[in-house]
């Protein structure tokens, strides 16, 4: 049989990037699959179950806090308490918090107006809160995540049946809704190059396994069992870790304990940024932390390596265009950049935080992270550290002090 190209050098180019095009997302689908749907997935409620501690850090909220904690107010879980941190704020956020607990009992406000030496903001908001927590399971999640009435119940029955010490469940991303369609747009389409390479990283379909070395975590529903959570080295750990839900969901698994993850579609979500531009100020402080470790030698090879899959077979495609007028590889480099990442989505559709069509921008989604993850890197170079919620951090010792290695 004849085929519609020959093999030189360009062609064999492009025939090894598109193979590496569909390795990567095989592995996506494997993992994306591996997670249970939390309202679909079937279990049995335990008949009593344990009390819950949620925990939620704030600072400067005050334009999300009272919706996000009105959605957790309304759980129908039966026994649980808030313990709500206002981590140093100068907005309206502790009287918001103040105001809530006045009108229920199950709300802790805990308020703090000293950072000590040697923390970041929010990992000792989440010590501090831990500490005065008296639930079985400790939940620490975020001030802008929505919760259906029954996702703690869900997420609780899900944890009990399997015998779980940690949970991570991925929330639901939403559109801005105060954002422009064009905004909208580019917001999605940079979600579905964040999902996809968060997909490919964290080694998904191995977390269940306890000889797997594979950890996860999200800032939006880490759930540890308090026992469990107690044998780890604890918040002190990770006390200058930025990515410190990925640095709790790695410190449990160490520790040796049952780790899994869920699809929270349907039971939580966040509205994501409004515009372009906010995500790259909100990337700013952890592209440089997670995919570099804070060097540019190590920045620059993964950068370099997204670039290669995304870029190399177009490359190829146009030489062999321009030196033998070969026009089927091009077509064929468009087919499979698009339709593959679609493909691929459609079958995870029930699973995905937005829709699958955006997942066929694939190309221009990996452009613009790597734009974030150059523009992090510089930033974080630049200023010779982060600043974050209103404090900074020197970049020395956050590479003296990291933890987590992606």
């Amino acid at each position: 049989m004849l085929l519609p190209f020959t093999l030189d050098t360009p062609t064999i180019l492009v025939l090894l990037a598109l193979a590496a095009w569909f390795v990567f997302f095989t592995i996506i689908g494997i993992n994306g699959l591996s997670l249970k749907n939390l309202r679909q997935n079937a279990f049995v409620q335990p008949v009593i179950l344990p009390r819950l501690s949620v925990i939620v850090a704030a600072c400067n909220e005050e334009k999300t806090l009272e919706k996000a904690l009105q959605s957790l107010l309304a759980t129908d879980y039966p026994d649980v308490e808030f313990l709500i941190v206002n981590d140093r704020s100068t907005d309206g956020t502790g009287a918001i918090i103040d105001r809530i607990a006045l009108h229920d009992k199950r709300v802790k406000p805990l308020h703090i107006a000293v950072l000590p030496d040697g923390w970041l903001g929010k990992v000792h908001a989440l010590h501090t809160a831990s500490k005065e927590a008296s639930g079985e399971f400790l939940l620490f999640t975020d001030a802008d995540i929505h919760f259906a009435p029954d996702a703690l119940t869900l997420a609780l029955s899900l944890a009990e049946a399997q015998h779980l010490d940690h949970l991570v469940v991925v929330p639901e991303t939403r559109k801005p809704a105060s954002s422009s369609a064009w905004q909208q747009w580019l917001v999605s389409v940079t979600i579905a190059g964040f999902a996809s390479l968060f997909l490919f990283s964290l080694r998904l379909r191995s977390l269940r396994n306890p000889q797997s070395s594979a950890f996860v975590g999200v800032g939006a529903f880490n759930l540890v069992r308090t026992s469990a959570f107690r044998k780890t080295l604890g918040f002190e750990w990770l006390k200058m870790e930025v990515i410190d839900d990925l640095g709790l969901g790695m410190m449990m698994k160490r520790s040796g304990a049952r780790c899994d993850a869920a699809n929270g579609v349907g039971a939580l979500h966040l509205e994501w940024y409004a515009t372009f531009g906010e995500i790259a100020h909100g990337f700013e402080k952890n592209f440089f932390a997670g995919f570099g470790r804070y060097r540019w030698r190590v920045m620059l090879w993964r950068v370099s390596q997204i670039a290669a899959m995304v870029l190399l077979p177009y490359l190829a495609a146009l030489w062999a265009l321009w030196t033998h007028g070969n026009t089927f590889l091009c077509a064929l480099v468009l087919c499979v950049h698009f339709v593959l990442p679609l493909l691929a989505t459609l079958v995870m559709r029930k699973r995905l935080p937005l829709e699958p069509i955006f997942f066929a921008t694939m190309p221009l989604s990996f452009l613009l992270t790597i734009a974030l993850m150059l523009r992090s890197a510089w930033q974080t170079t630049r200023k010779g550290g982060i600043a974050w919620r209103g404090t900074f951090y020197p970049l020395q010792t956050l590479r003296k002090e990291q933890r987590v290695q992606m």
